[in-house]
């Protein structure tokens, strides 16, 4: 099979044909899941290694979701905006 030449806008529209299958929607979804859940451990462990109890990691996770990612899920869909990074603050 020879792989062929094609545009961006075409990759966009294959793309968006196959996200708009349900077996694609849930593919993602699934994806994203794992990608939030390991990302999230792996903060957890960074902020414990950074000398934060369990508790504390726990706080400062719990802050970080309910202030700057709940203020980010609320903004412009039409633009690809990068969440915000976790910036812990010691109590």
């Amino acid at each position: 099979m020879e792989n062929a030449v094609i545009s961006w806008a075409q990759m966009a529209d294959e793309i968006d044909e196959y996200y708009s299958t349900e077996e694609g929607r849930e593919a993602e979804y699934r994806r994203g899941y794992c990608d939030g859940w390991i990302s999230a451990v792996e903060e957890m462990f960074a902020l414990m290694c950074a000398g934060f109890s369990r508790y504390g990691a726990y706080s400062a996770c719990w802050d970080h979701w309910d202030a700057e990612l709940a203020e980010w899920q609320k903004t412009d869909l039409d633009h690809v905006i990068l969440p915000p990074p976790l910036r812990p603050r010691r109590r």
